[in-house]
């Protein structure tokens, strides 16, 4: 086997859709893949990490009110505030492949505590509390360790809508890191 360095790649996956009316927000989030080695990585192959559903929050009717807007990994969306959901949402579903032999554990983790999505211009929403699980598993965390080779993840998050929020689309890109552990 050869004996190199992988250096770090990523993935960015997403589609972006239109607002129907001009009462509220749609609200996407691209999720982006860094690949860390771990200390024996020089003769590890590269995980890979394609994101097949980018995480959605889909359309919210604001109000004069701040609110929240959150997607579970494992069970859905709920709005707190005077929010309302107007539109489909879902969880970003990715898929990780390791080591096949000799099989690696590896975490997975979204870095940033916050991130900060626009409508294009100067009108922000921030994005908070990422959680990861495991496809078909109602155990959720951030970060999380995945023994297999092949592993799809549901990634949720939450949204922080302001009073009186700016209607448009909103949408930005968030890190995930894969280290072989």
């Amino acid at each position: 086997m050869s004996q190199k360095k992988h250096k770090n790649k990523s993935s960015r996956c997403g589609k972006k859709r239109r607002l129907d009316n001009g009462s509220g927000v749609l609200v996407g989030l691209t999720l982006v893949a860094a690949f860390m080695p771990g200390p024996d990585a020089t003769a590890l192959a590269a995980p890979s990490l394609s994101c097949v559903q980018s995480l959605q929050f889909g359309s919210v009717s604001v109000c004069a009110s701040a609110g929240t807007v959150t997607i579970s990994p494992t069970s859905g969306r709920s709005v707190t505030g005077c929010l309302q959901d107007a539109g489909p949402a879902a969880a970003a579903t990715c898929v990780v492949t390791g080591q096949l032999f000799p099989q690696k554990a590896m975490n997975v983790s979204v870095t940033a505590a916050t991130d900060t999505i626009n409508n294009g211009g100067t009108k922000v929403m921030d994005v908070k509390s990422f959680k990861l699980a495991n496809s078909g598993s109602s155990i959720t965390g951030n970060p999380i360790t995945v023994t297999a080779f092949i592993t799809t993840l549901n990634v949720g998050a939450v949204l922080h809508v302001g009073a009186n929020q700016t209607p448009g689309y909103y949408s930005g890109t968030s890190t995930i890191n894969v280290d072989y552990q």
